[in-house]
């Protein structure tokens, strides 16, 4: 797809970035079928490879003015196709799209959808009120066009371009919020939306997988549930991390064990941060809120040797009305507990497999190659499909293990 001989004007300097590899005008062609009119560098994609990808470029109308991200010869390939219905073009309606391939290089790559968007809501309404893209002349004026909008996308981060008299177009690439790449999540985290709703614009895999994200299902669970392959579920999770929008917390469950962090006071000392954590963990019943007192005290009551379920068995009135579920959700997204994790240890290895096993364990040798300490027990049941209490019961029958919790 890459040809690295070619140079052109609209290459960036020494010294700034270049994500943004190429960006091109792709049309349906009555005649032809799918083809690139412009890009920008000329030939960085080749026909052979467009066709390869031009069902998810030129699409049909059912993925109109949708978002689209394609990783494709080793770039990443964005575009938002756009459909004009008219009786005036052949086949009485044009589609096109105005895309960007971005460098696999980049570490935030979810920055650039916005832009995809508005390009290509902006060319739609261009097409609309004045044919600019049908015009004869189109390719010669949509270079120097495009040629801009990339060099600035490379440069500056922003542009603002007059296309036609009256009709600006403005570009800004940095966010009000700085974004930063997140780490690929594991399969055995919890993303959990930390903001009032999801993000306004979503693409389909996110359209897909927002439902379940529930706070309570990790991401192998997610991947199950919305019958998404579990990469591109990370991928989407990654990007929604980036945007700020979700966060990863460890699986709560009523066994765990949970400590207090120094920050803990905050809870007294901040008005702001109590009265979230009450709007956050207080149940149906608004009447009965809690005070932050009470719930300054359940916290506090959280120790390494204590689960849970001692937790809400010992101060169930301290518990009333409080979803404990969110209550610990809040104190490890705002740094007032952390959790006590579980690491299995078989202390020696049997040469048959079944010397040293328990009947419990007999024949479970996937299991027993987790235990080497370093795997969590999230891990171990994200990685064998099993349950945490069926976990604990085989790990309860074997003498030769040990749970280190830290």
């Amino acid at each position: 797809m890459r040809v690295p001989a070619v140079q052109h004007s609209g290459q960036p300097v020494a010294g700034q970035r270049s994500d943004v590899q190429c960006i091109f005008y792709c049309i349906f062609h009555h005649e032809a079928g799918p083809k690139i009119e412009v890009q920008e560098p000329a030939d960085f994609i080749v026909k052979e490879s467009f066709d390869k990808v031009s069902r998810y470029l030129i699409t049909k109308t059912d993925f109109d003015n949708r978002f689209i991200w394609l990783d494709a010869f080793g770039s990443r390939i964005m575009g938002c196709a756009q459909c004009i219905e008219d009786k005036r073009y052949k086949r009485n309606a044009m589609h096109f799209n105005i895309g960007l391939v971005i460098s696999m290089d980049c570490q935030v790559p979810v920055k650039y959808e916005l832009i995809v968007r508005k390009l290509g809501r902006y060319f739609h309404s261009l097409e609309v009120e004045t044919a600019f893209l049908s015009d004869p002349d189109a390719q010669t004026k949509l270079l120097p066009v495009l040629t801009s909008i990339r060099a600035s996308l490379n440069g500056p981060g922003s542009c603002k371009l007059q296309v036609l008299p009256g009709r600006s177009l403005e570009l800004f690439l940095k966010p009000a919020a700085p974004l930063e790449a997140a780490a690929m999540p594991q399969d055995f985290e919890v993303p959990v939306l930390v903001g009032r709703s999801p993000p306004v614009k979503t693409d389909i895999v996110t359209s897909l997988i927002l439902p379940y994200i529930d706070g309570v299902s990790h991401v192998a669970k997610i991947a199950c549930m919305a019958d998404v392959d579990k990469s591109i579920v990370k991928t989407c999770l990654q990007n929604l991390c980036s945007l700020h929008a979700v966060r990863f917390l460890p699986l709560t469950l009523y066994s765990d064990s949970y400590a207090c962090l120094t920050g803990l006071h905050r809870l007294v000392s901040d008005p702001r941060l109590g009265q979230l954590c009450q709007e956050a963990v207080t149940l149906s019943n608004k009447e009965r809120t809690p005070s932050i007192g009470r719930l300054f005290r359940l916290f506090s009551c959280m120790s390494p040797g204590s689960t849970l379920k001692d937790l809400l068995t010992l101060h169930s009135g301290l518990a009333a009305n409080v979803d404990v579920l969110r209550l610990v959700q809040f104190g490890l997204l705002h740094c007032l507990i952390r959790r006590v994790s579980a690491y299995p240890v078989r202390l020696h290895w049997s040469q048959t497999g079944s010397a040293d096993c328990s009947v419990g364990l007999r024949g479970t040798d996937q299991l027993n190659r987790l235990l080497d300490g370093y795997r969590s027990m999230d891990e171990i049941c994200a990685s064998t499909g099993l349950s945490r209490q069926m976990v604990e019961e085989r790990l309860e029958r074997d003498s030769l293990v040990v749970v280190i919790r830290r």
